[in-house]
C-alpha cells in the first residue's frame, strides 16, 4: 500500500470548482452518484479533490480505497482489490467497461459513462462494498490508520 500513498504525496489539493471546469456536468454527476453509493457503505466517506484525481477518504483520514478520475465524457474509477473472478464476472455481466487487472498496483480500473448509473448501481454498490471491506481488513491487519 506504500505505492498508493506515494502516488498522492505532493499532489496539490484543489476543489470541486476545479473539476467542474476541467470536466463536464455529466461527468461530475457521475462522480456524485458514485460518492452517494459509497456513502451507503459508510456515511463517513467523502471526496478529496486533488489535481490529478478524486480519491475517496473516510472522515478526515487519508484512507483511500477508491479513486475517481473524471474526464469530459467518462469517469475512470479505480479500486484496490485482489484479482477476483467473481468481480470480473459481475463486471462482464453488467456490461460495465473495465481495463485489464493492474497487477502492479493490484487494482481494477472501471470506465463509467453517463447512463451507467442508476442502471448498474447494485453492481457498483457490491463492488464498492467489497473494496471498502478489503481496505478495512488491510488497515486492521497492518495497523496503518
Amino acid at each position: 500500500k506504500k505505492f498508493e500513498e506515494d502516488e498522492e504525496a505532493g499532489v496539490p489539493e484543489t476543489n470541486r470548482a476545479y473539476w467542474e471546469e476541467k470536466t463536464s456536468p455529466a461527468s461530475m454527476k457521475l462522480v456524485d452518484e458514485v460518492i452517494a453509493i459509497a456513502k451507503k457503505v459508510d456515511p463517513a466517506i467523502g471526496p478529496r479533490f486533488n489535481k490529478g484525481a478524486i480519491p475517496l477518504k473516510k472522515g478526515a483520514e487519508f484512507w483511500r480505497f477508491l479513486t475517481l478520475r473524471p474526464k469530459k465524457k467518462l469517469v475512470r474509477m479505480s479500486f484496490s482489490f485482489p484479482q477476483s473472478e467473481q468481480i470480473e464476472k459481475q463486471l462482464t455481466a453488467s456490461d460495465i467497461d473495465f481495463d485489464e487487472y493492474d497487477q502492479l498496483r493490484k487494482r481494477y480500473v472501471l470506465v463509467l459513462v453517463p447512463g451507467d448509473l442508476p442502471k448498474h448501481s447494485d453492481v457498483l454498490e457490491s463492488i464498492i462494498s467489497s473494496a471498502y471491506k478489503n481496505r478495512e481488513n488491510e488497515v486492521t491487519e497492518n495497523g496503518d490508520e
